[in-house]
């Protein structure tokens, strides 16, 4: 059987009007992805950076630069489901 769900996603850039600099959080599920210890977001000038930022995270991401991070992440997020037998 299907049904249809709705979906809600998080955005993972905002932009503070108080400043106008513009913000990225990198996600692994549910959770933010540490970059750095105890900073799970990216702090730019303003919107107009956002394409060369997720251009160096995905050269990163493809040089392997973030794999322990992602690792971590997907370990983490391993320990919260548990496997019941019947």
């Amino acid at each position: 059987m299907k049904r249809d769900v709705s979906v809600q996603f998080r955005r993972w850039w905002w932009t503070d009007a108080s400043n106008g600099k513009t913000y990225i959080q990198l996600r692994y599920g549910d959770k933010p992805l540490d970059l750095a210890k105890d900073k799970p977001t990216i702090e730019l000038k303003n919107v107009d950076n956002l394409v060369p930022t997720f251009e160096q995270i995905h050269k990163a991401v493809a040089d392997g630069e973030s794999d322990a991070v992602l690792m971590a992440a997907k370990k983490d997020r391993a320990k919260r489901f548990v496997r019941t037998t019947t």
